[in-house]
């Protein structure tokens, strides 16, 4: 008991949001302790005058002290706890250390290695370990466990193990009433004409959750083209179904005009980041937020000049607010743009997700969010590998780029390069027939 006591101060310590987020701030740090300070200079000017006294009689405690220690050879009090502490935390580092190898063979073959079960024990361990103790006590009262059999004990312990974990998830969903909103930027523009009436039945059958979840919150906005211009239509939260459906299907008056040559993504996900949101804490337990990309277009700035707002930067824009960005592909993109959106929503947390797995992976992901308690980064990251797209063209040399220009240049590269292989290829064939 001792020792799983010492496991649990040590581990729940290390993650414990107060350790994680700690921050030295020294003007706190001397209000704090400027009672102490004053106390300590009341006791030096008061005392001063019997310095010499209190010396002498200092010293000679001392040397009493030292010969009643040698005479009794009694160990220290302050190391009688010493082998525990030492044993204690090498058990927790051992123990660490193994589960941090299980984690990593699991994640590199794709396992998942978050249960229900262990994110409940991560955000209520304090609770889970008061249960265990009382639960403990309470045996401990009615039956004497020591004269049980094995059959009679080994049921002790299932029916205790089953007693805490139930009654810890019940606390967590009695405590933890979580806020799912959801933005979902529809491109209707020219380039998506062939798939505007499916991208808009895939957004419909996503949302049919609100009707079970109160505390579902849907935003739309909508891209529209005319001529050369760039047509933005601004919707407000709901969590009404018939209203989404509305939202979609009605044809409102636009209240913004994007000057961009090419399709603003930039700009769009920068008035999906400003939104006013319904619940505005960058809390992911509580409060979830999720911009949903729907587009088949090349944004502004990869392969012609930027003259908007840069997509790539405003990716890391979503990470610092803890905002995740999933793209849904509609059609068939180029290679080049695929890999730019993978990065993007990757950068954020989210996926990028061909338009015929769209509405699976993003009911499923909203259900993990509302059921399990998930956030939306946790929940993408539990969907299988073949229901999404991955693209790991050059995708390690994306994320090291700052802006989208350097990304234009990382692709233009690439292709140069390319070019030069099938060239050389060519004229080694010939060479050889």
């Amino acid at each position: 008991m001792d020792l799983g006591v010492g496991l649990f101060a040590i581990s729940h310590g290390m993650v414990s949001s107060k350790a994680r987020n700690k921050q030295t701030n020294v003007k706190e740090l001397f209000l704090e302790n400027i009672i102490l300070f004053i106390l300590g200079f009341i006791r030096i000017t008061i005392h001063g005058e019997l310095k010499r006294e209190f010396k002498q009689m200092g010293l000679q405690l001392f040397l009493e002290m030292v010969f009643l220690c040698v005479i009794s050879l009694n160990s220290s009090r302050k190391l009688c706890n010493l082998s525990y502490v030492s044993s204690t935390a090498g058990l927790a580092c051992v123990s660490l250390a193994c589960f941090g190898i299980i984690q990593w063979l699991l994640l590199r073959h794709g396992y998942s290695t978050e249960s229900i079960l262990l994110k409940t024990m991560n955000q209520k361990g304090l609770d889970a370990f008061l249960i265990g103790n009382v639960l403990t006590g309470i045996i401990n009262l009615n039956i004497n466990t020591i004269d049980t059999s094995d059959i009679i004990a080994l049921l002790i312990i299932f029916i205790y193990l089953f007693l805490v974990t139930l009654l810890q998830q019940l606390l967590l969903y009695n405590s933890m009433a979580s806020n799912v909103m959801i933005v979902f930027c529809v491109d209707n523009t020219t380039s998506m004409a062939l798939n505007v009436i499916e991208a808009r039945e895939m957004v419909i059958n996503t949302c049919k959750q609100v009707e079970k979840n109160s505390n579902i919150y849907i935003k739309i906005i909508k891209l529209e083209s005319m001529k050369t211009q760039w047509l933005r239509v601004h919707c407000e939260f709901t969590n009404s179904m018939s209203k989404i459906v509305e939202q979609l299907l009605k044809c409102n008056k636009p209240d913004c005009i994007y000057p961009s040559k090419g399709i603003p993504i930039g700009d769009l996900l920068h008035d999906a980041l400003n939104v006013d949101w319904p619940f505005n804490d960058d809390n992911q337990i509580i409060n979830k937020k999720l911009v949903v990309l729907v587009t088949d277009g090349v944004p502004n700035g990869l392969f012609t000049p930027l003259d908007s707002i840069d997509p790539w930067v405003m990716s890391h824009e979503f990470h610092k607010k803890n905002i995740v960005l999933a793209v849904v592909g509609v059609g068939n993109g180029n290679f080049e743009c695929d890999a730019f959106y993978h990065a993007l929503a990757k950068n954020t947390g989210g996926l990028y997700i061909p338009f015929v797995n769209a509405e699976r992976v993003l009911q499923g992901v909203i259900g993990k969010v509302i059921v399990r308690k998930d956030t939306f980064s946790e929940a993408f990251r539990l969907v299988p590998s073949e229901y999404i797209e991955i693209e790991l063209y050059e995708y390690e040399a994306i994320i090291q780029c700052g802006n989208i220009n350097q990304i234009k240049e990382l692709f233009l590269e690439a292709i140069t390069k390319a070019d030069y292989d099938i060239i050389k290829m060519i004229n080694d064939t010939k060479f050889r027939f």
